[in-house]
């Protein structure tokens, strides 16, 4: 009798221990999952409905919430920083020319654009007073044999403008990075690569943005054990989004802000 009463109590224990165990774990996980949010960057501003690197195409993704908009950078002869992705331009007309050999000046005057509200091309100073206060920035710095110079035009510039804490700066160029750090310690600064295969300190940086090819749960894992942030570029369409959202990534470039936030929201 003794026995079976000792029996049925043990049971008894069981089930609540184990069901303790589990609700346990279960809160942990929601917990866990709350705590990890996917950001979104507009690539270039909202690059499907305006001209990319123009303030068309930002504010665009300021209106879609964007969490940060990410501009590509350059600098001109005369030591302006230009949003532009490429350096080499050709007009309509066949001539072409280089910004980085060129005054700011001009190449507003050339027009070299035919499409879009804003032909000319913007100061980095101008998109950052647009910007500031409604989304945070992504620079990704674009080097032409000048690293020493354009991080430290970039650097002083977000001192100057006081957006430290609102800033992210990338690269392709990993010297550029180390050079931005050394001036100024309080900005963030990223690593664009198409692989963690590639030759570079993965200490000395805050985050890691990879091309989407690059991307899977291994890579992923490593970095966030090391404290790092995950970025992973460029990301459009579901099937991409679902499984970057699903290997934990921490932050999706994307032309499509609004597909990328119904995935997420969903």
């Amino acid at each position: 009798m003794y026995f079976k009463f000792f029996r049925r109590l043990i049971i008894v224990f069981i089930f609540i221990f184990s069901y303790n165990l589990l609700e346990h774990k279960i809160l942990s996980e929601e917990k866990n999952c709350e705590k990890h949010r996917v950001f979104i960057t507009a690539h270039r501003g909202s690059s499907l409905k305006a001209r990319d690197n123009s303030i068309e195409a930002i504010n665009i993704a300021i209106e879609e919430k964007a969490d940060y908009i990410e501009i590509d950078v350059r600098r001109t002869k005369d030591n302006k920083l230009v949003l532009s992705h490429d350096d080499v331009f050709i007009k309509n007309s066949g001539e072409s020319f280089n910004i980085s050999e060129s005054n700011f000046n001009d190449i507003n005057r050339k027009r070299i654009f035919s499409i879009g509200k804003d032909d000319k091309i913007v100061t980095l100073e101008k998109a950052l007073k647009v910007i500031r206060g409604k989304s945070k920035i992504n620079i990704d710095l674009k080097v032409n044999n000048d690293e020493e110079l354009i991080s430290k035009l970039v650097a002083e510039l977000i001192e100057k403008c006081k957006m430290e804490e609102e800033v992210i700066i990338t690269s392709s160029n990993y010297g550029v990075l180390l050079k931005v750090r050394n001036y100024n310690s309080n900005i963030k600064i990223g690593y664009i690569t198409r692989s963690l295969a590639e030759n570079f300190n993965i200490d000395e940086i805050d985050a890691i943005s990879i091309a989407y090819e690059g991307l899977n749960e291994r890579v992923v894992e490593r970095v966030h054990k090391l404290g790092k942030e995950m970025f992973v570029w460029t990301v459009n369409n579901e099937e991409e989004g679902q499984r970057a959202i699903y290997l934990g990534v921490d932050n999706i470039i994307t032309n499509d802000v609004i597909r990328i936030r119904s995935l997420i929201n969903n």
